[in-house]
């Protein structure tokens, strides 16, 4: 925690995993100590050096926290 990271693999080997899955987990962790009320955040953020690749990281991050709330929530609370 708290250091700098330079990650280089080829596509398809899991990097937006790699920074993102803490990221979520961090914010999970927030949320269960004192949920957040609407309009608030963000909690995290993740530059992206083109709009293709940051469409890309929140194509796959929005797919990984989807699955997450099919099995973390109960069906009512689910958002």
């Amino acid at each position: 925690a708290g250091r700098d990271m330079v990650g280089i693999a080829f596509t398809g080997s899991g990097k937006t995993m790699t920074f993102s899955l803490p990221l979520v987990m961090i914010s999970l962790e927030e949320e269960v100590r004192m949920p957040l009320m609407g309009g608030e955040g963000p909690v995290g953020i993740i530059l992206s050096p083109s709009r293709e690749l940051a469409r890309q990281t929140f194509d796959v991050v929005s797919a990984f926290c989807a699955k997450l709330n099919s099995y973390i929530l109960p069906e009512h609370e689910k958002r």
